[in-house]
Order: C-alpha cells, then structure tokens, then sequence
C-alpha cells in the first residue's frame, strides 16, 4: 500500500475515532456527573438518549424547521428527567452508602425498564434524527460530515461544562460536593436542588449524545441498554467522579473501538475496550495501595 494510499485510510479512522471518542465522553459524563454528586449510578441515560431521538422523530411531523425540532427534544427530556428526579431519587437520596448506591441501581434501572416499555408501544423498527449530512473530500480523502458536525457540537458541549463548573456559583458549588458532601452542607450549599440540576443536565448531555450517535447509525428502543453500558465503561475507567478523566477516557476508548474493528473486527472491538477498562481498575487500584 502506498504512502497516499495510507493516509486516505488513516485520516478518515482519526476523524472517526475523534467523533466516536467524543460521543463516548459524553455518555460517560452523562454517568460520572450524577454519580460523582450523589452517589447514584444511573442506569437509565441511554433511555434518555434514546427517548431524544424518538422525539425528535415524533416532532418532525408537527414542526418544520428541524432545528426547533432537536431544540424541543432535548427540554423533552428535561422535563423527564426533572420528573424522574422528583418521582424516583427522594427515597435514594434519603439512603447513606452502599444502600443509597443499591437504591440507586435499582431504582434507575426500573425506570429505565418502563420508559423502554412505554416507548416500545409507540415506536418499533430503528430511528435516526431528522438531518441528513453528505460526505465530503478533501483532496483524495473523503470524510463523514456528520462526524465533523458530532466533533463540534460535542466540543461545544465541553467548553460548556468547563465554563459552568468553573464560572458559575451552581458548577463550583457542585465541585465542592463532589470533593467534601459535609462541607457543603455546613457552607449552606442546598445539596439537593443542585443534585435536580445536575441530574437534568446529565439528561441533556445524553440526549445530545444520543442524537449524535444516531446521525452515524440508526437507533431502536433496545438501544438504551448498549448506550447505557458504554457511559459507564468510560466513567469507570476515567475514574467515575473526574470529569477530566472522563473525557480522556471516552477519546481513548473511541480511538480503540474505531482502529480495532476496522483491522480486527467487532467482536475484538469490545474484548479491548474492556481490557482497557480492566487494565484502567488495576493501575488506579495499584496506585491506591501505593499511596
């Protein structure tokens, strides 16, 4: 294989590992975020991806700019989140330690087992949201636009978070839980409103995600469980409460899932991203006992 023959492979595999990356750091903040403020594992953020997509292909045949479409998805599941905190996370929060984070699992995964029920009454088949990208070239190298528009739409998404938990009172306050529950508490912070935001913000990071993902590849109902799985691959092995360790984590993972299964295959594609994972545990265990 020649030299330009390589890189007219190559470069599009780096764009495309980039793009998937970026959708798995998204998945996986959807996770780390509520679990780092309350301890909850939450099982049911690829339902809120999904639901995203579903809406959005619900509301195309009632409004016709698209943009107001995907705008109305997202507050959708907002609004479903905010209700599924108030509903389902009372009796969760009211739990301490391993029975809060038992409470937790349980507790999302149900409700993650009815919204796929109802959802399974109204749609069957695979969906996608209402855009449609063509590729394009550059030079003798072609690449997916959509995977361009995924690259800066999560970007964008990133300097979001970065300035709201660095500039605003909400995101530093919920570092401050993150790091030390009982401080906050004695500072006056209301521990449990900013859990309802952050919460709701991890639903509209996954509906994001989820819309994402599904201009690259369609998606059905039973999807949520995949998507659900691979956010919490990747906070698990960026750490599960750091929100940096995330993000690299879900452009490692990208990188890896995009090269194996070109080379290798799908199937090996997931034997290294969760060896990857395991390996993530073992060094940041080793270094635990090290300390």
């Amino acid at each position: 294989m020649s030299v330009s023959q390589t890189l007219n492979l190559i470069i599009p595999l780096i764009v495309a590992g980039v793009g998937v990356g970026m959708l798995f750091a998204m998945l996986g903040l959807a996770v780390t975020l509520v679990f780092g403020l309350g301890g909850v594992l939450n099982l049911s953020t690829g339902m809120f991806s999904v639901l995203a997509v579903l809406a959005s292909v619900w509301l195309v045949g009632q409004f016709s700019h698209v943009g107001v479409v995907l705008v109305l998805s997202v507050l959708a599941v907002a609004a479903l989140a905010l209700g599924v905190d108030k509903i389902v996370l009372p009796l969760v929060y009211r739990a301490e330690g391993d029975e809060r984070f038992l409470l937790g699992i349980f507790g999302t995964l149900g409700m993650a087992i009815f919204l796929q029920g109802l959802a399974q009454l109204q749609f069957s088949g695979k969906f996608k949201v209402p855009v449609t990208f063509s590729p394009f070239s550059v030079g003798n190298i072609y690449f997916r636009f959509s995977t361009i528009v995924i690259i800066l739409i999560s970007l964008g998404v990133f300097v979001a978070l970065y300035l709201f938990f660095s500039r605003t009172y909400e995101g530093q306050a919920a570092r401050t839980i993150m790091q030390d529950e009982t401080g906050a508490i004695l500072c006056g912070i209301d521990v449990r409103r900013l859990r309802t935001e952050i919460f709701v913000l991890s639903a509209v990071i996954a509906a994001i995600a989820g819309m994402l993902w599904s201009m690259n590849g369609s998606v059905d109902v039973a999807t949520s469980f995949s998507l659900a799985a691979k956010g919490i691959l990747v906070s698990i092995a960026g750490g599960v409460t750091s929100i940096t360790g995330t993000v690299a984590a879900g452009v490692i993972l990208g990188f890896l899932s995009v090269f194996v299964s070109t080379f290798v295959g799908s199937y090996w594609s997931n034997v290294v991203v969760f060896g990857f994972v395991i390996v993530a545990i073992v060094i940041r265990t080793g270094r635990g006992l090290m300390a």
